[in-house]
């Protein structure tokens, strides 16, 4: 049985129909088990690690640029520390 979600109410409009006990997806964004969020960082220190601003962190996660996490009780926007670091690497020039 699917169960509404109770992080993102019908009016938010972010969250998948089928989401499941509040750890399903929306689009652009995951909730995270809490368990596991050593591995995330917030904006604020992701947008330092990538040498952004914020904003531009919000922007590309919006446009699908950078998948976005959501904390399961604040709903603060969290990255994977692995998913930075590949795009730093893939954006990273040869030095010559």
């Amino acid at each position: 049985m699917m169960l509404p979600c109770l992080y993102f109410p019908p009016s938010v409009g972010k969250v998948d129909k089928g989401c499941e006990v509040c750890l399903g997806s929306g689009p652009g964004f995951r909730i995270v088990d809490m368990e596991k969020l050593d591995g995330y960082l917030r904006i604020k220190e992701a947008a330092e690690y990538l040498g952004v601003s914020p904003n531009t962190l919000r922007n590309w996660g919006r446009d699908g640029k950078i998948l976005e996490h959501r904390h399961p009780m604040n709903n603060y926007r969290l990255y994977k520390k692995h998913d930075l670091a590949e795009l730093l690497r893939k954006t990273e020039r040869p030095r010559t």
